[in-house]
């Protein structure tokens, strides 16, 4: 994440970033910092099987047994996938 703020990068992506993170940061990564890269006009790529934030997402794409699909708004509420 710093090598992406230090080069001012245009596109930014996150595989399993906060996976590792205690708690509260993991929520300042989703809530604060990815909402602010992307008003920044960055491009966020954030990988991730932590369901709890998929709402802080403009789109979910998920691979299930070899297939991409995205999810429609319909399928996602209140944090879960339904």
């Amino acid at each position: 994440m710093l090598k992406c703020y230090l080069e001012n990068s245009q596109i930014y992506l996150f595989d399993e970033w906060a996976a590792d993170q205690d708690s509260e940061f993991k929520k300042i990564f989703y809530r604060k910092l990815l909402p602010e890269m992307k008003k920044s006009g960055k491009i966020v790529i954030a990988i991730t099987h932590d369901d709890n934030y998929f709402d802080v997402a403009d789109r979910i794409i998920k691979m299930d047994m070899g297939k991409v699909a995205e999810f429609k708004e319909k399928e996602f509420v209140n944090g879960s996938i339904v």
